[in-house]
């Protein structure tokens, strides 16, 4: 009789589980939506980029480049701009040099600085930096970040 009931309360609990539904609106962290960040993106075989997120637990995907274009995507906060490219600093890792300046489309400049390079492979990690948003105004804002700089491998 025991093994019976603990068999039917077994059951019963598997199935009550089953039968739970989801909010969405409550169970996906803010950070996970799409609407606050670039989208993914693709580096065909032997094209090389830059990756920066921010360093905060929600490490959203902000800043991206292609090592030949002089320009750069950017989200502002609401939505990607394409922002160009003045200066650049320092050894370049896959086509990218870990110091960076930008004309935002506002008159204000983005420098990305990034820093504690590690070589991983196919490109290297820079496990520190900042982002600094220098507006027209001259007030400015820096957001930490990290990055990576890679190339897609040929037949990848």
């Amino acid at each position: 009789m025991a093994i019976k009931q603990s068999v039917i309360f077994s059951a019963f609990f598997v199935l009550s589980a089953c039968a739970t539904t989801l909010d969405s609106s409550k169970d996906i962290p803010q950070a996970n939506k799409a609407d606050d960040r670039l989208t993914a993106r693709n580096l065909s075989a032997g094209e090389c980029g830059m990756f920066v997120w921010t360093a905060d637990n929600a490490r959203r995907f902000i800043f991206f480049s292609r090592a030949d274009q002089a320009e750069a995507s950017w989200w502002n906060g609401s939505n990607e701009v394409t922002i160009a490219r003045v200066s650049s600093e320092g050894f370049a890792s896959y086509g990218q040099p870990p110091e960076q300046i930008f004309r935002m489309t506002d008159g204000g400049k983005l420098m990305l600085a990034l820093s504690d390079p590690e070589d991983i492979n196919s490109g290297t990690r820079f496990k520190s930096g900042a982002i600094t948003l220098a507006g027209a105004d001259g007030w400015e804002k820096v957001v930490p970040v990290i990055g990576l700089a890679g190339c897609q491998t040929a037949g990848s």
